[in-house]
């Protein structure tokens, strides 16, 4: 007797399959536009045979384009669904305008975070004038157990995510009492500072751009070297984050296509 509906072992196979092959798109970079087959198994351990049958169907999409011998590159495809997501993500032109200011009059990267489950994602930045600075990495899943802009995000989070932000990070559970009080701190504060927590030397200053109902959208953020933030200066960098947070917070803001998106 046949049946419409998959099996669940089918199902799972299914799954099992898209996982692998968006697991090989990942392996893309911008620090390493190329991938060949020998970084592929070795990043992903999958069989050879395997690996070249999902390498072949990602070719076969337009995912990947072969560029050689068992050497790859982001396909066309890719092109058009990079134009769709920045139409998508793109923010008002006067947000961008301001961030663009207050780069320019700070000397440091602005940028703007949201909560993706228990990542943080930076979906616009305006970087620094200077010859040091803070480089974000826009689109790419960032850890949300350290940092300012996380410390922001997870304040309007539910405690309950705490214990899985946790699990990621290299502490483990030991971490979940320090991500009670940085949440605790932020929520008090309004706003959240941190020096060298993700990376060394390197300092941030963070605020909530909330919505009309005071849901918070995103985390404002302004990063650059630690050397460059005195406490002067960092009381300086809030007063930015706290007038554009406000700007941003306006309903033109709320009801533009990238903060549609809800994080839960």
């Amino acid at each position: 007797m046949s049946t419409d509906a998959e099996s669940p072992a089918a199902t799972s196979n299914g799954v099992r399959a898209a996982r692998r092959a968006l697991d090989i798109l990942s392996l893309l970079r911008s620090t390493r536009p190329t991938l060949t087959l020998k970084i592929v198994l070795e990043e992903t351990g999958l069989p050879r045979t395997t690996a070249l049958r999902l390498l072949e169907t990602l070719q076969q999409a337009g995912l990947l384009w072969a560029s050689g011998r068992n050497t790859y590159v982001a396909g066309p495809t890719l092109l058009r669904w990079s134009e769709l997501a920045a139409q998508g993500w793109q923010l008002p032109e006067g947000t961008r305008e301001t961030m663009r200011e207050i780069a320019d009059r700070t000397g440091e990267t602005v940028s703007v975070y949201i909560r993706s489950d228990v990542h943080r994602i930076c979906i616009a930045a305006e970087e620094s004038p200077q010859a040091l600075r803070h480089v974000p990495h826009i689109g790419t899943e960032q850890p949300l157990w350290v940092g300012s802009p996380a410390k922001v995000l997870l304040a309007a989070a539910p405690e309950s995510l705490l214990p899985r932000v946790a699990a990621l990070s290299p502490w483990g559970e030991a971490h979940l009492p320090t991500l009670r009080q940085w949440r605790a701190d932020a929520l008090r504060d309004g706003y959240s500072v941190s020096h060298g927590e993700r990376e060394d030397g390197q300092s941030v200053a963070a605020a909530p751009v909330v919505d009309s109902h005071g849901e918070t959208l995103a985390a404002l953020s302004i990063a650059g070297p630690t050397a460059r933030f005195t406490d002067e200066h960092v009381q300086d960098f809030l007063r930015e984050l706290f007038a554009l947070a406000t700007q941003m917070s306006s309903a033109s803001f709320e009801n533009s296509p990238a903060l549609r998106y809800r994080q839960d």
